[in-house]
């Protein structure tokens, strides 16, 4: 049976590092970037009813019966990708979703420290911060600032395994 692990939060929260390390441990795994497939692939603002959307849902459905564990990441704000969401999670056999509710001020301070510093500012950051953005959902576990990367993924590989 696949397990879906949805790791969310605001931009530069390091919910791409957590899902990389995550997949990494875990050899028969799908891993669904928002960012890959939105901006990459289809280069569409993150609205409500946005192409992406459907394009997300149909790639971590396609992880059904073809892989253990299905990873997909992004930001997956509420308002836009909520209802999606919870169709995936009726989908799955178990599911997990991580929020980084990481503060403004580190997302700053680590978006300094990336390479994609460069494709956007941090008034882009500020402009797209949303505080507190989770899904309330009986499953959701909830990431502070005080999580290193490498204790959130031994959180999440622990859960995988029980």
């Amino acid at each position: 049976m696949t397990e879906l692990v949805v790791i969310r939060g605001n931009s530069a929260s390091g919910k791409t590092s957590l899902a990389k390390l995550v997949q990494a441990k875990i050899p028969a795994s799908l891993l669904v970037s928002q960012d890959v497939l939105r901006i990459d692939m289809l280069q569409v603002k993150d609205r409500p009813q946005n192409l992406a959307i459907p394009l997300i849902q149909q790639t971590v459905l396609f992880g059904i019966d073809r892989v253990d564990v299905v990873i997909l990441e992004g930001i997956l704000r509420r308002d836009v990708y909520g209802d999606m969401l919870t169709e995936l999670g009726e989908k799955f056999s178990r599911v997990a979703v991580y929020y980084l509710d990481v503060p403004l001020q580190t997302t700053l301070a680590r978006h300094a420290q990336r390479p994609e510093a460069a494709k956007f500012s941090a008034d882009h950051l500020i402009d797209w911060y949303r505080p507190h953005d989770q899904l309330s959902l009986q499953n959701e576990t909830n990431f502070d600032e005080s999580w290193s990367l490498n204790q959130m993924a031994a959180h999440i590989l622990q859960a995988l395994k029980s």
